[in-house]
């Protein structure tokens, strides 16, 4: 399909490897799920059938997730992927299909924080349909890996977002407004740079976003941090951001 594999399209993939071909069957939750766990990684996959009412699910990771996306394998309410960050918190989801920002819905995670053996979801159709097969991307922070946080936009070039690590994988979100989520990574630089974002919940703006490099997002990285630049695109002034960052391996 050309969606994968289009003649002379070019084409670019993410992957986190989890814990090999075979899951382990977990009864840590109300709900019992399938897991395929990378603990040194921080990154599980977790599959589960829903009840309608309020659960907990195991995870596997040994430690607290801190972003944690869940779709539904079936049709369902309108398919969204719901997404939990912990600096937007338990009482809140954003959702990775829609520039929406985040909904301040007890439905999603029932205003419960994740520990480091569950997590908790509620009784919204886009994680917890009773019958309904469900599957769960659970990330928690590794040091020199991977970093989950938010800041406030000011609008200043050359600003840094210290995440410990030279970043090869950044995704930004704009929380307190309706906007896109934005991702730059390491494969698809611009003359070095990191100034080509790829709109992931649009569709018709493609992996390159409008095409064209920019100074306005994310325009780069150190050995430490992402840096960026001076506009709307993930350092409007005054708005709310969160992240996602991650070395190569």
């Amino acid at each position: 399909g050309n969606g994968f594999n289009g003649s002379s399209q070019s084409m670019v993939a993410w992957a986190w490897k989890a814990g090999g071909t075979v899951p382990t069957y977990n009864t840590t939750g109300s709900i019992n799920s399938m897991v395929s766990t990378n603990a040194n990684g921080g990154f599980s996959i977790v599959r589960y059938r829903g009840t309608g009412s309020t659960a907990t699910i195991g995870h596997g990771l040994g430690a607290t997730p801190e972003w944690i996306v869940v779709k539904a394998l079936e049709a369902t309410d309108n398919s969204n992927w719901a997404v939990y960050h912990s600096s937007v918190g338990n009482t809140k989801a954003l959702k990775l299909s829609t520039n929406a920002s985040e909904d301040d819905q007890d439905g999603y995670w029932n205003d419960t924080s994740p520990t480091s053996s569950v997590f908790t979801v509620k009784n919204y159709a886009v994680v917890n349909q009773s019958g309904k097969e469900y599957i769960a991307y659970c990330w928690a922070p590794k040091t020199g890996f991977s970093s989950f946080g938010s800041y406030t936009g000011n609008a200043t070039a050359g600003r840094n977002i210290t995440v410990g690590f030279q970043p090869d994988w950044i995704l930004t979100k704009r929380t307190d407004a309706n906007d896109n989520w934005r991702l730059y990574d390491s494969v698809r630089q611009h003359s070095n740079a990191f100034d080509l974002p790829a709109y992931i919940n649009d569709a018709s703006e493609g992996i390159y976003g409008s095409g064209a490099a920019n100074n306005t997002g994310v325009t780069g990285v150190t050995s430490t941090a992402f840096t960026l630049g001076n506009g709307n695109l993930s350092n409007g002034n005054g708005h709310e951001y969160v992240y996602m960052a991650f070395k190569h391996n």
